[in-house]
This record gives structure tokens, sequence and C-alpha cells, in this order.
């Protein structure tokens, strides 16, 4: 199913797009109480906006594209709260930030944020950026990501810095309803979402394509990595397509943990036979790895057949659940001190022919879907709806979707 040719690598990208969850699908999105708004209309314009910004205001940028003559560097004398940046229509293709290309350091990152608490980041496209098209730094917290598109970055998509010791990262951000992919291949040190120490992010309901790198070293890029001290984060509802690992909790062993807590749940996760077009090394497609407590619960993943296990748990992962996840692979205990961890009610022999349309990402149940599956699974108290948002019951299916009859 390899493809070599661009316009054939675009066919596959729209189909998996139109086939999986809709992440434009969330509903609009109210300025923040007691903002201001800023209208801009240029460059220079946006520039002055963001040197000048000040606590409840929220720069509006009118439909255009904006050829970045600088990073958009919100960096006050002091912090403010209550502040933002969004498109003026709602659709993140008509305003989009234009970096000058991955390998270009001119523009080093779309937007840079720090001494702020409390930001909204929406509906825009920031594409072509050196590093990051957002950097949040440790200074930084409570920052939402809403309705953007995020194209070709030379290193993470969204950046949250470590302070220099494990926990001393940006705390509670949001990112929903976001799309993260590169046209073809990304460079090196890449990821979706990279944070470094932080508390109580939630990451759900986003898109992601081929976030991968090339590395000669034959490291692996995971889609989203929370780790050096993060904790509790909730990953939920995401769509993965043919990326090397989609969901890191946690990567190394260190004291204190390298991620602690967190529900990651009701995510579809898809990769190509093979090694897809875009993918260096493909591995498990969840790790959670030195994160005690953590729960791993109706995720459904296929790799066909591009890594022998699915989710793996390592290092001093203690106190874990893996439940009710519906795989093509194994849930595998790689040990190092992983102690009093539960796995109960996973499927490990998915078929391709149990899914609504498995081979564009789409791995909502179908009729032809086992006894073994379908109210298979066991009740959670983290786990009460499903993937489209859906109730699950008394009975739940193993996997991220409720099959109810009609897919």
């Amino acid at each position: 199913m390899l493809k070599t040719t661009a316009m054939l690598l675009l066919g596959i990208l729209c189909a998996c797009t139109l086939a999986a969850k809709d992440w434009t699908s969330g509903p609009a999105l109210p300025d923040p109480s007691g903002t201001t708004r800023v209208n801009v209309s240029n460059d220079a314009q946006l520039q002055t906006a963001v040197s000048n910004i000040a606590s409840n205001q929220l720069i509006v940028l009118a439909a255009g594209t904006y050829n970045l003559s600088n990073t958009c560097w919100f960096n006050p004398p002091s912090t403010v709260t209550n502040v933002g940046i969004r498109g003026a229509t709602g659709n993140p293709d008509d305003v989009v930030l234009k970096g000058a290309g991955m390998t270009n350091s001119s523009i080093q990152h779309g937007i840079w944020v720090g001494k702020v608490n409390g930001m909204l980041i929406a509906d825009l496209t920031i594409k072509e950026v050196y590093y990051h098209p957002v950097q949040v730094t440790t200074d930084s917290s409570n920052v939402h990501f809403y309705n953007l598109k995020l194209i070709d970055a030379g290193e993470q998509f969204i950046k949250g810095s470590s302070g220099g010791s494990p926990g001393t990262g940006s705390d509670y951000g949001i990112v929903e309803y976001c799309y993260f992919a590169y046209t073809s291949q990304g460079t090196d040190y890449t990821n979706g979402v990279d944070v470094h120490g932080g508390a109580g992010w939630i990451i759900r309901n986003n898109y992601f394509l081929r976030t991968n790198l090339i590395d000669s070293t034959g490291a692996i890029g995971p889609a989203i990595l929370m780790w050096n001290g993060s904790s509790d984060t909730i990953v939920e509802g995401n769509t993965f397509i043919n990326c090397e690992c989609a969901i890191a909790l946690g990567l190394i062993q260190r004291s204190p943990n390298d991620h602690s807590g967190g529900v990651v749940r009701n995510n579809f996760i898809y990769r190509e036979a093979g090694t897809p077009q875009g993918v260096d090394s493909p591995d498990a497609s969840i790790w959670i790895w030195d994160s005690p407590g953590t729960k791993v619960l109706n995720n459904t993943i296929i790799q066909n057949g591009s890594y022998a296990s699915a989710i793996e748990y390592r290092f001093d992962t203690t106190g874990g659940e893996f439940r009710n996840n519906l795989c093509d692979g194994t849930v595998l205990d790689r040990g190092s001190g992983t102690s009093g961890n539960v796995e109960s009610n996973n499927v490990t022999n998915a078929q391709t022919g149990w899914f609504v349309n498995a081979a564009t990402g789409d791995l909502r149940l179908s009729a032809s879907a086992p006894a073994n599956v379908i109210d298979a699974g066991i009740t959670h108290a983290d786990v009460t709806d499903d993937y489209d948002g859906n109730a699950r019951g008394a009975s739940p299916d193993i996997g991220a979707h409720e099959y109810n009859g009609t897919p």
C-alpha cells in the first residue's frame, strides 16, 4: 500500500481525514469572558498587537495569509491574564500564519507564549516554521488550543518547555479539535504534543497524521509525549494515522517518575501494513513508561503486523490498569520495576474486517465484530462514553467504539 508519488499520498491523506472522526466537529467557541477584541489584518498590525498585549485582550485576525516577519512573541514585562489570539471566521483555513520553512531559522516559532496565565489560541493554521508552531514556557499556564491546523514543524508542533528539573513545566493545557500533520515527512526531533513537567493537561478529539521523523539513530517520535515529571494527563477521543508511536506517558526511568497518573481512553490508532510512508521505525502505539497509577482503557489499535505489541508498560510503572483495549498486538509488560498492574478484558487478535473501514482509519465496530468484543467489556468509572460521545451502558464493548447496530 506504499505510495511514492505526492498525488497518491495526498489521496490517502484525504481518505483518512474524511473517514475517521471529524476534528472540525467542535462547537463554536465564544470569546473568553471579559476580553476586548483587537482587530488586525496584516503582519505589521499583528506584530504590534502581540508586543503590546495586555490582560483581557483578544487579538482577532482577519482572513488572509500572514507571512510572518517574526515569531509572534507573547512576552510582556509582567504576567498577563485572560488573553488570546484567534481567526475571525472560525475556519482555520481562512487565517494562515506562515513561516519561512522547516529548515529556515529566520522564523523560529509561529507563536511563543511567555508570562501568560489563561490564553486562547484558536481558529488558525500555523505552518512551515523552524521549531514549533506554538511554544509555551514554564511561566505560562492554562493555555487552550482549539480548532487549529498545525502543519510542517521543524520540531514539535506544540511544545511545553521544562524549567530544568522534573515537574517544572506549564500546567493545565487543553488541546482539542486540532489537526497535526506533515505533508510528507518530519525532519528531526518531532512530536505532535511534547510537554515537559506539565500537570493536568487534556488532549482530546484531535487528529494526528504521520507525526514522525527521519533520525539516523532510529529514535521514535511519539505523536503525544508527556514526560519529565508530567502528571495526570488525559488523552481521549483522538485519531492517529501512520504514527511511529501514538501516545507516550513517560519515556525514561527517573526519580521522581517521568509521568504519573492519568488516563488514556477511547482513542483510534491505525497504521498501514509494512512500514508506511513517512514512518521511520514503527513501535508499540501506546507507551506507559515510568508512569505509576496510569489507566489505559477502551482504545482500539490496528498496526497490521508492523510491530508485535500494541501497548507496552515498563520501568517503574506500578498500580496501572490496562482494560477493554481492542488490538491486533499484545499488551506487554517489559518489566524493570513494574508491579501491581492489572490487565483485563483486552482482545489482542483484532481483525480489520471487524471495523467499518479500517483501511481509512475508521475503527468503529461493524456487524462483523465477534461476541468476545460486543458487550464483553467491564464497566469502569473512568469510561462512561465512547469515541463518538455515546453512552457505554451496563455492558460496554471492547475498544473505543460502542456498537449500537448502526455504525
